[in-house]
């Protein structure tokens, strides 16, 4: 069974690395999502989501070619971790712009 950078990232670092490498660009996601028209909340999201899905493919063959293993981990995951910011971002613009 394969492995998910984005989950695979937690077990190698500690803890102040993992934040580094995956909060940063949560946060950065969460503003973005927070803040960005229309048309660019979707482009972003779609280009997050499609790299974040091509590096967690190739993270699979890291067996196979090492450089996978480490595009996989420092590139999937931020990747990942950012376009569950935009998703988080948008979410709470939305309940904000309902509560009102």
């Amino acid at each position: 069974m394969g492995s998910i950078p984005f989950i695979a990232i937690w077990k190698g670092f500690g803890l102040v690395s993992n934040l580094l490498i995956d909060g940063i660009p949560f946060l950065a996601g969460l503003c973005i999502g927070r803040k960005a028209g229309k048309k660019a909340f979707k482009a972003l999201l779609i280009a997050s989501f499609v790299l974040a899905l091509l590096f967690t493919v190739l993270y699979q063959f890291r067996l196979s070619v090492h450089a996978f293993d480490w595009l996989g981990l420092f590139a999937g995951a931020p990747l990942t971790y950012l376009f569950f910011g935009l998703i988080a971002g948008r979410i709470l613009t939305n309940h904000k712009e309902a509560s009102k």
